[in-house]
């Protein structure tokens, strides 16, 4: 019975605290860029460039592929070194 009274008490804790912390979080994400606005501008447009960066690399099919062929490497070289030990 002290387990399910135990667990039932923690449950609610950490529901309340994340429950707060959300509410906490959208209201400073409405009142920061009231205050600092040059801040919000800057994430922005961070988020814009690297979004742009992303979007570059999967575009150029060989660079894409080379980084596969890296990849591929390295793990079949992890597996072979494994493998013999």
């Amino acid at each position: 019975m002290q387990g399910l009274t135990l667990t039932v008490v923690g449950m609610t804790v950490v529901f309340t605290f994340l429950t707060i912390l959300v509410f906490v979080m959208k209201l400073m994400s409405a009142i920061l860029p009231k205050y600092f606005p040059d801040a919000a501008k800057k994430a922005k447009t961070k988020i814009k460039q690297s979004v742009k960066n992303e979007r570059i690399s999967t575009e150029n099919p060989t660079e894409t592929i080379g980084m596969g062929e890296a990849e591929i490497a390295a793990v079949i070289a992890a597996v072979k070194s494994y493998s013999n030990s």
